[in-house]
């Protein structure tokens, strides 16, 4: 992909020749685009923080953790939502202090990565201090320096005292999850064997906080990953997250993440935690994916066509009212064996997929559709004996490379050529001539007659840079604008150099040399 920094500018030049192709632009939505692709692409930072580690509530009540007897303890949490779900800076954590005993004399927080059978210590804090300072109960306090962490991450601390102390509620870990743990003297800061110690079924309960993704991924077992791997929003264990569509997305589009898929889930239950798993979490980019788990289980579920459009309308309306980019992933292809209906569920799937479509259309024209079935599907051959009839030119199944070998899961290829169908739906909604027009036309209600018009006023090109227009001075400054990412200078060039189309030939004159230079980032930037 282009340089995000090019990507921005691109946007802005195509603003100003769309405004000399179609009509004189308002400068204030020119300004508002400009803001929103700064913030879409990154140039601006995100300084929301946002939880990126325990998925479930911290338990309040009477102290049942601490040191039961001796002077220290040191843990690591292996309970699978205690998992760190993003790379970052952790900058704050959150704990629930039943009590603060007099005899508690250090309280460190650690984080351990895994590599092979032992565990390295990323970081570490003692954060005793700042504890001291907070009332007793729910406590968010802010590291001295940030943890730089990646997705998968361990959190893990140590206590040491005078007398033994219970100072918080333990939790209990989920099936087979334990807390491994030892007394005395402290861990090794390498190769350390954590597997190797004692465990209970409890854990030390406490979130982190980073700050926020420019993705967040929400969907069914598709987007977590399983069968080889279950986001850190999950119960179990199971463990590849580089074969996941999030990791392979972020791999493509340098977009830092949080996968927040929970498989066999339908869209009803996807859209009752949006709010608190998407829209919470303050992204830019949310990837919505879900729909197949309430054909596959339509009586059990009790989903109809108009419960899976009233669940993908909320969550679409939470992105609408939280300026969040809806990314629509349509239901993929799934190859039944003997599983399901067969073909009436794939028949069933086409014809959601096309009321999706046109839901997003008629009322969410900032949606990106991604339909991956050209990049993971096949054609399903006639019925035989299978029920059914089965549509011409259908890319029901999945292609046997990509396929889990379940009929229904991807497997890390296929994961890659979603996670590259998104890639190039994000791409062609902000890169192309065509996909620029039709979302600078979304977002301000600047239209251009026709799309090849931008094309057009390319002949343009050659007489202008050669000449050294003078908006080439103009576009340094921008560059250098945003580069020190100060929107006023961005906004007062985007005045100057819309101020020297004085009349309709220069306003066309103009638009010829900007066109060019977006569409060939040529131009002396």
């Amino acid at each position: 992909m282009r340089n995000h920094k090019l990507q921005i500018i691109n946007v802005l030049l195509l603003v100003l020749a769309i405004a000399g192709i179609a009509r004189a632009a308002d400068l204030n939505d020119i300004y508002e685009l400009l803001q929103r692709e700064l913030s879409l692409y990154g140039g601006t930072a995100n300084t929301d923080i946002v939880k990126a580690s325990g998925y479930y509530t911290i338990p309040t009540g009477t102290p049942d953790g601490g040191l039961a007897s001796g002077t220290s303890i040191w843990w690591l949490t292996t309970e699978h939502r205690q998992r760190i779900r993003q790379n970052g800076y952790i900058t704050q954590l959150t704990v629930h202090l039943g009590a603060k005993p007099a005899g508690i004399t250090h309280f460190y927080f650690y984080v351990w990565r895994k590599d092979g059978s032992t565990y390295d210590r990323v970081g570490y804090e003692d954060v005793w201090s700042k504890l001291l300072a907070e009332d007793t109960g729910l406590a968010t306090i802010t590291l001295d320096t940030p943890i730089l962490v990646q997705e998968g991450d361990y959190i893990g601390g140590g206590i040491t005292a005078s007398t033994p102390s219970l100072i918080w509620k333990l939790a209990s870990a989920s099936g087979t999850n334990m807390r491994f743990y030892m007394n005395a003297a402290g861990p090794d800061a390498e190769n350390y064997a954590w597997d190797s110690k004692s465990g209970l079924a409890f854990f030390v309960p406490w979130h982190v906080h980073i700050q926020a993704p420019i993705v967040v991924a929400i969907g069914d077992s598709i987007i977590a990953g399983n069968p080889p791997h279950r986001s850190y929003c999950e119960v179990d264990t199971a463990e590849d997250r580089d074969s996941t569509i999030a990791y392979n997305l972020g791999l493509l589009t340098g977009y830092n993440y949080q996968n927040m898929g929970i498989g066999s889930q339908t869209t009803t239950q996807i859209a009752a935690r949006f709010e608190a798993d998407v829209v919470d979490l303050k992204p830019k980019i949310a990837v919505i994916e879900g729909g197949i788990n309430d054909i596959r289980n339509l009586n059990a579920s009790g989903i109809t066509l108009s419960t899976f459009l009233a669940n993908w309308t909320t969550m679409l309306d939470l992105c609408v009212s939280n300026d969040i980019t809806p990314v629509v992933v349509k239901i993929l292809p799934c190859s039944y064996g003997t599983l399901g209906g067969y073909n009436q569920d794939l028949q069933m799937r086409d014809e959601w997929n096309d009321a999706l479509v046109s839901l997003c259309e008629a009322n969410y024209p900032t949606a990106i559709i991604v339909d991956a079935s050209e990049y993971v599907g096949q054609e399903r051959p006639s019925p035989g004996t299978v029920p059914g009839t089965v549509t011409p030119g259908n890319l029901w199944d999945i292609q046997s490379a990509y396929d889990y070998d379940d009929n229904i899961h991807y497997n890390s290829a296929g994961n890659i050529q979603i996670a590259q169908a998104i890639a190039d739906a994000l791409a062609e909604a902000s890169n192309t001539v065509v996909g620029r027009l039709s979302r600078l036309e979304r977002i301000t209600g600047i239209t251009a007659t026709d799309a090849n018009n931008a094309n057009t006023t390319v002949s343009y090109i050659h007489d202008i840079v050669k000449s050294g227009g003078t908006g080439d001075v103009n576009a340094i400054k921008i560059q250098q604008a945003l580069d020190s990412n100060d929107i006023n200078d961005i906004k007062t060039n985007v005045e100057v150099i819309a101020a020297q189309a004085t009349d309709p030939n220069d306003k066309a004159t103009m638009a010829g040399k900007i066109a060019d230079m977006w569409l060939t980032n040529s131009g002396g930037f």
